[in-house]
């Protein structure tokens, strides 16, 4: 191999979208993303991760003490990045599941006009598996590039820091 500088991508910005299993996905990355996709809004600065792995297991044999081969037996794929913004959807998204509800209260001591209240959010069944797919695009000076997940779930621990900065 060769060094070759146009083959170094920087992300420098971009979005990730998501959508409902079984949406109809764009041919080329020339094509838009189905209106279904919806932007999940600004990440931290540390852009999106992307992970690609396997678990192996060996083969061994009381003559060595070495592997005498290794074996697929899983593979993994994993994009992680942080939501900055509080959203509905985000919620959704974050929680596994669920809905949130906006709760309507009255303007005022007498009953009146309807005006935005409070928001809440109800939680899916334990055993739901909110499944998505994830678009992952940015842009490189003039190159395009797009990653699709065709199934993906939060699988992690969800944390939020309210904090002054």
């Amino acid at each position: 191999m060769t060094k070759n500088v146009d083959e170094i991508v920087v992300g420098a910005n971009g979005s990730v979208y998501l959508a409902p299993k079984g949406t109809a996905l764009p041919d080329s990355i020339s094509d838009p993303l189905n209106v279904a996709f919806v932007d999940a809004g600004y990440l931290t600065e540390d852009g999106v991760t992307f992970t690609d792995g396997k678990t192996l297991e060996s083969v061994r044999a009381w003559q060595s003490l070495y592997d005498l081969r290794k074996i697929v037996t899983g593979k993994d794929a994993m994009a992680s990045f942080s939501l900055m913004q509080w959203s509905g959807a985000n919620v959704v998204l974050a929680f596994g599941g669920g809905d949130v509800e906006e709760v309507v209260a009255p303007v005022g001591p007498t009953p009146g006009p309807a005006a935005p209240g409070e928001y809440r959010y109800h939680p899916p069944a334990p055993e739901l598996i909110d499944e998505r797919i994830l678009a992952i695009e940015w842009a490189d000076g003039d190159k395009d590039y797009r990653l699709i997940f065709r199934r993906g779930m939060v699988s992690e621990n969800v944390e939020t820091n309210v904090t002054r900065s």
